[in-house]
């Protein structure tokens, strides 16, 4: 008997569940290691007491009453009883319970319960729950055998084609979905019964006099469950759409024309792209192997240099026309007015372009609207450069003699006044017929063009997408062989204060004072770009000293402790703590210290996000020697 008992203690001690028992005066007589663990407590500080202290305060009376019916005879099957454990904290149990008699069988002596922690899945459940009344389809929970256990849904029940106290804990067949329905939900749950994979039914339902469309997917909750989740998304404004379409038969050939053309168009341009990157790489590749080359001259070596470096900036443009329009098709572009001069903006590219029609023998002309002080506007200073720089590119590509103009002139006499920009060209012109399609993606007028004189087929698509985000339009004047004219118009909104150079040239300003030596820190996480800033750096008549953080927590600590760094160049993506932060710390700590962002994103919004951080002026990468002294100078020699 001894050895029994033994026997039973130590079944009891070693079970994953926790075990109680309890006497009819409710002392508590077995409380396991399983419940120790849980509860906090050791069986010596349990052992005798009354049980009501493992309950909260606020729901003892209603369990008290559970204990006393369990005692009396009752036994529990699955009820929920919350312990409160040691710490304060609760833990939600499911229990079982038996009656222990005496030895007579006639009397309860003490009772005996087993818990499941149900806290976690409580939890669990709660979460889920508040995710699936989020959603805005129609959730379902029915069991193997096509009872309703439970629905969940955002939407109005009003959308429903019946109430749930209709069906909850009724079979789907009882009531009252039409037969057809019916005859294909139980083909589906069958399917997904002997399959285990989701099925998937369409299938409408008539609701106070309109037709409505659905679509049911249905899923094992687990492959031990027969239980299945039914996701109904109401489809009807989709379906009414394709039914509108099927209608007008004529429309849907011409888009299914267009869908075909458009795929060979894309065909045309993974070829044409595969061409254009391919051409400069080769140059970059080719002759950088040359490069080894002991025997070559000084001649050679800059012809080869130079080769690189026209061959590097053709592929930089053509990746940034790729990234130009996957930014442009994801439609979440934003447009950053500003307060400009239109004026500077049409200088700074006729510099440019000068240069390049000189190259091929052209004359390049310029004709201002406005005077100088007058051209202050309000617009996208990025977006507006990137459509007239795309249009000279497109005008010089196609013009082999003669001349390319460019200017502007205001419209008042329309309300709201508007700014027409022109950009004309005496190059090979454009068939009428043609003149839509140019702007489509990845085309040009005639497909053996792109060999001739190269390019993607997206500066066009690139310049009307960006056009219509200024709220403008652009048109075409053209006969092929006479040249072509393109117009840009957009609002005409002029400034009312004089600050136009920016936010981001103003705070350039904020210059170094001359001194014998200058600290730099640069925080790169790539050894590489640091190393080629720091060697671009020691080109420049200044006395620096670089250091290098190779992320923003680094150089976070490095200001805080060395005061003599006078200037940052802060990489925005680095790994353990980005730019943008890293900039706010700094300035927080030293207001004064100029930094300047330097980054592969070049986009206005990321310009505005390092400004609003603190940085002092932005450079993007690649870094050229040329613009990191531009840079540099701003800073250094300003006041010197």
């Amino acid at each position: 008997m001894e050895n029994i008992e033994k026997y039973f203690e130590s079944l009891l001690n070693y079970s994953n569940v926790p075990i109680i028992a309890w006497n009819t005066q409710f002392e508590i007589q077995i409380f396991n290691k399983a419940f120790e663990r849980v509860s906090g407590y050791t069986s010596d500080e349990v052992i005798g007491k009354n049980i009501k202290f493992l309950f909260c305060e606020k729901k003892r009376d209603a369990i008290m009453k559970k204990i006393e019916l369990a005692i009396s005879g009752e036994q529990w099957k699955t009820i929920e009883i919350p312990i409160l454990c040691k710490n304060g904290s609760t833990h939600v149990f499911l229990w079982n319970s038996a009656n222990i008699y005496d030895s007579d069988n006639t009397n309860i002596i003490s009772t005996i319960a087993q818990g499941a922690d149900i806290t976690e899945l409580q939890q669990k459940t709660k979460e889920m729950n508040i995710i699936l009344n989020s959603v805005d389809e129609f959730v379902f929970s029915i069991n193997g055998d096509g009872v309703f256990l439970n629905f969940y849904s955002a939407k109005k029940k009003d959308d429903l084609y019946l109430q749930p106290e209709f069906f909850i804990n009724k079979h789907y067949k009882d009531v009252g979905f039409p037969d057809t329905f019916i005859i294909q939900f139980s083909f589906a749950v069958d399917n997904l019964k002997q399959t285990k994979i989701t099925q998937s039914i369409e299938y409408d339902l008539e609701m106070q006099g309109e037709k409505h469309w659905y679509n049911a997917q249905l899923t094992l909750q687990n492959n031990n469950s027969d239980n299945i989740t039914v996701v109904v998304r109401d489809t009807t404004k989709r379906k009414n759409a394709e039914l509108q379409l099927v209608q007008k038969n004529k429309e849907l050939e011409i888009s299914k024309g267009e869908a075909l053309e458009s795929s060979q168009l894309k065909s045309e341009f993974i070829n044409n792209m595969s061409h254009e990157i391919r051409t400069p790489l080769n140059g970059i590749l080719g002759f950088s192997n040359l490069l080894n080359d002991p025997n070559l001259t000084n001649e050679e070596l800059k012809q080869y240099v130079d080769i690189i470096q026209n061959s590097g900036n053709q592929l930089l443009q053509i990746i940034e026309a790729i990234l130009e329009i996957s930014r442009l098709g994801t439609k979440q572009e934003k447009v950053f007015v500003r307060n400009i001069y239109i004026n500077d903006l049409l200088s700074d590219l006729f510099s440019i372009f000068e240069i390049k029609a000189k190259e091929k023998g052209l004359a390049l002309n310029l004709i201002k609207g406005l005077t100088d002080k007058e051209s202050s506007i309000l617009t996208d200073k990025t977006k507006l450069y990137t459509i007239l720089s795309n249009l000279l590119e497109n005008a010089l590509k196609f013009t082999n003699e003669g001349f390319i103009e460019f200017g502007y002139s205001i419209k008042t006499d329309i309300k709201p006044a508007e700014i027409e920009i022109y950009v004309k060209d005496t190059g090979i012109g454009i068939k009428p017929e043609s003149q839509e399609m140019i702007f489509i993606r990845f085309s040009q007028e005639e497909k053996s063009l792109s060999r001739n004189v190269g390019g993607l087929g997206l500066g066009l698509s690139i310049v009307k997408e960006s056009v219509e985000l200024l709220d403008g339009k652009i048109t075409v004047q053209s006969k092929k062989g006479e040249g072509a004219t393109f117009f840009v118009t957009i609002p005409y909104k002029t400034a009312k204060k004089e600050n136009l150079k920016g936010r981001l040239e103003n705070d350039t300003r904020k210059s170094i004072k001359k001194q014998d030596e200058y600290t730099i820190l640069i925080v790169e996480d790539e050894e590489m770009n640091y190393l080629y800033l720091e060697t671009l750096l020691n080109f420049f008549e200044l006395n620096l000293i670089t250091l290098h953080a190779k992320h923003g927590k680094e150089a976070v600590e490095m200001c805080k402790a060395n005061t003599k760094i006078d200037f940052v160049l802060m990489d925005m993506k680095m790994p353990i703590m980005n730019g943008f932060d890293a900039t706010k710390i700094i300035k927080k700590i030293r207001p004064d210290l100029p930094i300047v962002a330097q980054t592969a994103y070049s986009t206005q919004e990321e310009q505005e996000l390092a400004i609003s951080a603190g940085c002092n002026d932005f450079i993007s990468k690649p870094i050229s020697k040329k613009t990191l002294k531009e840079i540099t100078d701003k800073f250094f020699t300003a006041n010197n």
